[in-house]
């Protein structure tokens, strides 16, 4: 799997050895965690990433803060075989203050400091950098150095990087500056010194199209069935609200669904774990998945879905599977409201406005997280209100949808068109025209 490096080779430092190395192949770096607070998206979409630009003859490391993203990371990269990360570096810092690791960078970049640095890696041609929690002037440092992009759903700020990538659906128009807004060259530390002499470069891919999905979405065939028989249930890595497991529960109550077969995904992070794992001993419609290799393969087999906002929602719209959507995240409310707008999917609210009292496992600490699942913004709770939950909203859309042929018809169409699977290498493909 992955080759950490245990030291720092003594004679590297200068120059010769790195001028060499990238003379060779482009070298890549990608910086991502991936934990119970911001889950495991983030890892996904950068291993997806990190396996396009393998295919295109890159080398590629993954640079994260602790050894817990490391794990995780390594129990993803099985999938993703034989273009996985050429290593793991782990920095030693806090997932939620990048600009801490600086120091730690710069030893690892110029390779002089006698073995302090936690890991080698050969200098990058580019950087890319997935985290919420990046600065403006963590981004300028990368950028004063490489060609650095970053992975943005957040649009806290436009970053001072040559490469932004934002798949969301609606993009406030005028948010990115394009290379000629901003003069058109040399905002961005380094003139570039290529025969067109244009300074440096800044792209912009933004929308749909560029959501980074696995190969395996890519022309998926997908047929809308007259009548539904399964459904699947996508939580996340993390299900910090404990959705599975309250979903489950109603499936059960429910007339129409409990006479179908649930597909229900959980990551690794689900503390529910173990109590879903003993219903779906004891009720035969639950079928309980983990450490999916071929999640298109399974969405191909199923007639509705029910998902956080978020990758998963991308890939559903690629093999065209109708979906009721929530959020349990404050990034994932806008992206929902989106689709919904855009006429894709059923947006039912954000379940943080459910009790922590569905999960048996409901200890103090979950109650802790984010806020938990009870967080407001501007005085208001997020989500659609109280009455009917969330959860119960859910179960009747899907139940609804059921016996409406016409509609999951309209819904699979308009999902398809969204995005065709081919983001990641549209991605990968223009970090190595940056790297030229």
């Amino acid at each position: 799997m992955s080759k950490r490096c245990e030291s720092v080779e003594k004679d590297r430092g200068k120059g010769q050895v790195r001028e060499q190395e990238r003379s060779r192949t482009p070298v890549i770096w990608i910086r991502a965690d991936g934990n119970e607070e911001i889950a495991t998206g983030h890892l996904v979409r950068c291993l997806t990433i990190g396996a396009a630009l393998k295919r295109e003859g890159a080398r590629v490391w993954l640079l994260v803060s602790d050894h817990g993203s490391e794990r995780l990371a390594e129990q993803f990269m099985r999938s993703y075989e034989p273009y996985v990360p050429d290593g793991i570096c782990v920095l030693g810092s806090r997932f939620d203050d990048p600009d801490g690791e600086r120091q730690t960078l710069e030893k690892i970049w110029e390779g002089t400091d006698g073995g302090s640095a936690p890991c080698c890696c050969p200098r990058p041609d580019f950087v890319l950098v997935d985290s919420y929690f990046a600065t403006e002037s963590y981004l300028s440092f990368l950028q004063a150095r490489v060609p650095t992009g970053y992975l943005d759903d957040m649009l806290r700020f436009d970053p001072p990087v040559s490469l932004v990538v934002n798949y969301d659906v609606v993009i406030p128009e005028q948010f990115y500056r394009t290379q000629e807004e901003m003069g058109g060259q040399g905002e961005f530390g380094e003139e570039d010194d290529s025969e067109t002499g244009a300074g440096v470069l800044r792209t912009l891919l933004l929308g749909p199209s560029f959501a980074p999905l696995r190969p395996q979405f890519a022309a998926v065939p997908y047929t809308i069935r007259k009548n539904v028989s399964r459904i699947l249930v996508s939580t996340g890595g993390s299900d910090p609200c404990g959705a599975a497991l309250a979903l489950v529960r109603r499936f059960e109550a429910d007339p129409v669904l409990s006479r179908l077969e649930w597909e229900v995904v959980i990551g690794s992070l689900n503390r529910d774990r173990d109590v879903l794992r003993q219903l779906a001993e004891e009720v035969p419609q639950l079928r309980l998945r983990e450490n999916v290799s071929d999640m298109a393969e399974l969405m191909r087999k199923c007639d509705l879905a029910v998902t956080a906002g978020g990758t998963t929602l991308y890939e559903l719209c690629a093999v065209g599977v109708p979906s009721v959507v929530y959020s349990m995240a404050e990034n994932q409310i806008a992206e929902a409201e989106a689709f919904a707008s855009a006429g894709i999917g059923f947006y039912e609210g954000d379940v943080r406005e459910e009790t922590f009292g569905e999960s048996e496992t409901g200890d103090a600490a979950r109650r802790q997280m984010d806020s938990a699942c009870g967080e407001t913004r501007g005085g208001e709770q997020s989500g659609k209100g109280h009455g009917i939950g969330v959860f119960d909203r859910i179960t009747a859309r899907l139940s609804a949808l059921c016996g409406d042929y016409p509609l999951r018809l309209e819904q699979s169409e308009k999902m398809r068109c969204l995005t065709d699977g081919r983001g990641a290498q549209k991605i990968a493909k223009e970090i190595l025209r940056l790297c030229r």
